[in-house]
């Protein structure tokens, strides 16, 4: 590892206590300096150092994912991207374009569609995949990936049963997706190069740690061995740290493991998403009168896994997009915990984005925090107010202002590949919540200013997680994780924030992306 020397620029050190810094300074892992040029340069280090030079451009603290299906992004590199699909008939002609080019017994695959965008709104089932005419098992999966549709190819080969139109939700979407990767991904070599590129593009947005889940139970596996390889042969360029909605055996605790890959806790379903119609509301769907969405626990064994949970020292992370799910889970814990005091890091509401303020004041109660995804607010905009109706004005949706003022420890995600990979593109949505078509903001008096925004993706995963002692900020002592922007981010318009890129990440040390901007 070199010593490295970053000066010229405007230091945001995420410290609650600001003080000018224009130069941050390490030896390889840890920094060893963080002030003004002048008084830096006096280190011992200084002259053995590579430099960067500035001109007044933002240096931040690394960035976090805090949840994220990074393999599943990397397999669906091999798939095709349905987002452009405006229609059924789109996106057939390119399922059809895919098959054309494959074997027989290959799996087609498609990832992203969004039946909410296109006329009449339907969902495609096995009827329309089989109109494709081809003899090879067929998958798409829905942009919010609670739904899978097959055909009746792919129905046979996982066994899923003849009476589903091919339309699988939730867990029932498990066996197909583990039928299709068996066929499509044993070779382990190709996957690790799939991740091992994933990660490069993370580090290429100045992410350096990254909470990735694995989802078995929606065909969203992170088996850790690949993690492990890539560390092991030093290519793993950024820190990962794991939930899992599977319960290791034996039990293992949070921070299981080391600063660079570990363990951080158990996933746990409650429900589904707003655009399937899954998500468990208090109140029918607006455009679906009678529908509620579903739970999908009882409160009674939620409660008793929470409280296994807690004993054995285990983080939960938990998906609740519905308010009818959220009072589940806050019934849960309170039961869970009787009289006694929260222990050890915070529960974490996973989405969070239809909350009642009664619920936010009990969250604050029980010492919760929230993982949101701000682009959630972009690409929702148009599906979220026919499911919700007059619920949108009353305030109760999306609700990171809310949250934030009520003392709700806010984590930024992108929930890869539901949501673009690009922090930059989250940190302008959490700031402005508006989309390119659309001007003018959705919602604005939930915006977050630029500074709660970036701590979203700094400061505050490190204290929710329990690393805030050695990372989440650009202080001494602490590991050299950070990133050199291209522009001063508080400065310029709020907006310019999408167009933010990395000239340089650093993690632990090491320059993971834009080495060639270091002189020597």
């Amino acid at each position: 590892m070199e010593n490295l020397c970053v000066f010229g620029g405007s230091v945001w050190t995420g410290r609650a206590e600001s003080y000018p810094a224009d130069t941050v300074l390490t030896d390889g892992h840890k920094i060893k300096a963080v002030g003004i040029f002048e008084d830096v340069r006096k280190h011992p280090l200084f002259p053995s150092s590579r430099m960067l030079e500035l001109n007044g451009e933002s240096v931040v603290p690394g960035l976090s994912d805090s949840h994220l299906h990074l393999l599943a992004y990397a397999k669906q590199k091999t798939a095709s991207d349905l987002t452009a699909a405006k229609n059924k008939q789109d996106m057939l002609d390119i399922l059809r374009e895919q098959a054309s080019k494959m074997k027989p017994d290959d799996w087609v695959c498609g990832c992203n569609f969004n039946e909410s965008n296109w006329p009449g709104g339907v969902m495609p089932d096995w009827d329309d995949l089989d109109a494709l005419e081809i003899p090879n098992p067929v998958l798409i999966q829905r942009v919010c990936t609670h739904i899978t549709v097959i055909n009746r190819k792919a129905t046979e080969l996982c066994g899923a049963g003849d009476a589903t139109g091919g339309i699988l939700a939730e867990g029932a979407q498990a066996a197909a997706h583990s039928a299709m990767s068996r066929a499509m991904h044993n070779n382990r070599g190709r996957l690790s190069e799939s991740l091992k590129n994933a990660l490069d593009e993370c580090a290429s947005y100045g992410l350096t740690c990254l909470y990735t889940c694995g989802a078995d139970s929606l065909g969203m596996e992170e088996p850790m061995s690949l993690y492990q390889d890539l560390y092991a042969s030093d290519n793993l360029s950024a820190r990962v740290f794991a939930f899992h909605d599977r319960l290791p055996s034996p039990e293992m605790t949070t921070g299981f493991g080391n600063r660079w890959i570990g363990y951080q806790g158990h996933k746990i379903f409650l429900d589904g998403s707003l655009g399937a119609r899954t998500a468990a509301l208090s109140e029918a769907y607006f455009d679906a009168p009678g529908k509620k969405g579903a739970l999908l626990h009882e409160t009674k064994d939620l409660a008793e896994l929470l409280a296994r949970l807690e004993a054995c020292g285990c983080q939960a992370l938990v998906h609740a997009i519905g308010d009818a799910a959220l009072d589940q889970l806050l019934e849960a814990l309170e039961s869970a915990r009787g009289a006694s005091a929260p222990r050890g890091l915070p529960l974490l509401v996973n989405h969070c984005m239809v909350c009642r303020p009664d619920q936010i004041a009990r969250m604050r109660r029980l010492g919760v925090g929230a993982t949101i995804q701000p682009t959630f607010v972009c690409s929702d905009r148009r599906m979220a107010p026919p499911r919700l109706g007059k619920r949108i004005d009353e305030g109760i949706a999306y609700p990171w202002r809310a949250l934030s003022d009520a003392g709700i420890i806010l984590n930024g995600s992108s929930d890869c590949p539901i949501e673009p990979l690009n922090p930059w593109q989250a940190i302008w949505a959490a700031a402005e919540r508006k989309t390119d078509a659309l001007a003018e903001p959705w919602m604005p008096g939930q915006c977050l200013s630029v500074e709660e925004a970036l701590r979203l993706y700094t400061v505050n995963p490190a204290l929710s997680s329990g690393t805030e002692s050695w990372r989440g900020t650009v202080e001494v002592g602490k590991e050299a994780d950070f990133v050199i922007l291209d522009r001063n981010i508080f400065t310029q318009p709020a907006v310019a924030l999408r167009e933010t890129k990395a000239v340089s990440t650093v993690a632990g040390g090491r320059v993971t992306h834009g080495d060639a901007a270091w002189t020597r």
